[in-house]
């Protein structure tokens, strides 16, 4: 190593220093390798999916190209730290073992203090509450009115209308042509993949003659694969389980008795879309599969079917959405086998 002459006398803390830093690189190896992804930035402007204001556009004009996203879990709280980088920079380099543990601890660092915020505010409002106040009507003249307090009834009113005015956000651009031809291809190629497992289904099973594949929801799911790649909704994750969840919810309302039909189709599909978006697995095709289950025409089978081939469509999505350098699917899995955080203790977690 290279040292100055003022550290020649602390080399043996140096190397112990170094020695620390080797263990906690291999102890975090496995937590860091591939756990942060570079994008682009012009990509996040382009991207259909985010929401678009100035700012992005002005990092990318100040010569800031990269960006990359964190997570952390500190005391109960959950957040992401946000890095940035040339356009110049190399990503291999970024990704380095040692770039990656840095930005990890440094993510735990900042999320320290977010999860502090409630003890500082908790502490401020203590001590509020103990120091004296002056009575604001102590020094008025005699038989002066006393002032009362402005009512605030129409504040909530006009925070209402403000809001439904819409916000500031910019309104996202256009898919460029070849990203909307490789749109086209794909959800051609999911649908067409649809409506031969249909017809296979119906020739070859003659006991399954009245199932149809042909639902709504995989238009729908086809939209999110290749129209909105990067949307959380749009993962593998939440295509699996989001289906699974709200699916089982629908057909179980169909076994309670004395149950209106227009009742149920409006209930049960409300109750699967609030559990999947407690659990963190929120999936809109997954609310539309729940109002078809939940009108009482289908039955197990074809919510197992259904599953099956929300499972089998990844498949293309994967295939074709890869192709372009400008897109990647899935941006996670986030199940237990993808060497993520376990998906049980997710849901746990969120479900609390």
């Amino acid at each position: 190593g290279i040292f100055r002459i003022g550290e020649l006398g602390n080399s043996t803390r140096s190397n112990r220093s170094r020695i620390s830093l080797g263990r906690s690189i291999r102890g975090n190896e496995q937590q860091s390798r591939g756990a942060i992804l570079w994008r682009d930035i012009l990509s996040l402007v382009n991207d259909p999916d985010k929401s678009k204001t100035s700012r992005l556009a002005n990092l990318q004009q100040a010569g800031v190209g990269l960006a990359a996203g964190v997570h952390f879990h500190v005391g109960g709280h959950s957040g992401m730290v946000i890095y940035f980088a040339k356009s110049d920079k190399d990503t291999d380099v970024l990704t380095e073992l040692p770039n990656q543990v840095y930005m990890i601890r440094m993510a735990e660092i900042i999320g320290g203090v977010v999860a502090s915020t409630d003890a500082r505010r908790a502490a401020a409002a203590s001590k509020h509450q103990h120091t004296p106040t002056e009575d604001p009507t102590e020094n008025l003249p005699e038989n002066s009115p006393v002032p009362q307090p402005t009512r605030c009834g129409l504040r909530p009113i006009r925070t209402w209308l403000r809001k439904s005015l819409g916000g500031n956000s910019q309104i996202p651009p256009s898919m460029p042509l070849t990203q909307a031809l490789l749109t086209l291809i794909g959800a051609f190629s999911s649908l067409t993949l649809v409506s031969v497992a249909d017809r296979f289904i119906i020739s070859s099973f003659e006991r399954l003659e009245d199932v149809s594949l042909i639902i709504p929801p995989f238009g729908a799911l086809v939209t999110l694969q290749y129209g909105l790649t990067a949307a959380p909704a749009s993962q593998p994750r939440n295509i699996i389980f989001g289906q699974s969840v709200a699916g089982a919810i629908a057909l179980a309302f169909t076994y309670i008795p004395n149950l209106y039909p227009w009742l149920r189709i409006a209930l049960a599909p409300a109750v699967a879309i609030s559990v999947t978006a407690k659990l963190g697995i929120i999936h809109p095709p997954a609310g539309a599969a729940a109002v078809v289950l939940a009108s009482g025409n289908f039955d197990w089978i074809d919510y197992l079917l259904i599953l099956l081939l929300n499972v089998i469509l990844l498949v293309p999505a994967i295939a074709i959405n890869n192709i372009s350098q400008k897109r990647q699917y899935p941006t996670y899995w986030g199940i237990p086998w993808s060497g993520s955080k376990s998906l049980f203790s997710q849901l746990k977690k969120n479900a609390k």
